[in-house]
Parts: structure tokens; sequence; C-alpha cells
């Protein structure tokens, strides 16, 4: 996580990006520009877990769809409810 709200990758450089704040949205990696889908907050959950809201606005999170934890997983845009959904919740490692 960057100051100013990219999450970017270490080793391509490339964004954590969303063109809208609408459900089912596909989340990705693209080249960073500043572009406002390219901007997140980190909301504390629980047990050191964080959750990722869009600055999109509308109170958007990064959701697993299905509860997928499995690697390929599709990532999209969904309603936060970050107390106790664990496909919303993050840590670093």
């Amino acid at each position: 996580m960057l100051d100013n709200g990219e999450i970017r990758n270490k080793d391509t450089g490339l964004c954590l990006t969303t063109t809208s704040s609408n459900n089912r949205t596909p989340i990705k990696v693209a080249p960073c520009t500043g572009a406002k889908g390219q901007h997140w907050t980190l909301r504390n959950t629980k047990n050191d877990y964080f959750g990722i809201v869009t600055e999109l606005g509308n109170n958007k999170c990064v959701d697993h769809m299905g509860h997928a934890a499995n690697k390929g997983a599709s990532t999209n845009i969904w309603n936060c409810g970050l107390s106790d959904i664990d496909n919303m919740q993050y840590k670093w490692i």
C-alpha cells in the first residue's frame, strides 16, 4: 500500500484496479495511472485482518465471489460486510 492509496505489485509495478463501484465489477491489475479506481482504503476488521474498500464510493469492497480462496479465484467489487464475512478479509504476508 502506498501513501496515495494505491496497492501496487512490488515486482511488476501494476496497481489493483476497478472501473466501477457496481457489484460484480472485476478487479484486475493494470498500469498505475492515478485513476480513482486505483485508490483504496484499508479498514481494520478482526484478528489483525483488514478489508479493502474502493474509493469510488458506495461502501464497496474487494470480494472473492462464492467465498473462493483458491488461486485464480474471481475477485470483484461487492457491498462491504466486513464484520463477519471472511471472503472480504485479508492479511499482509
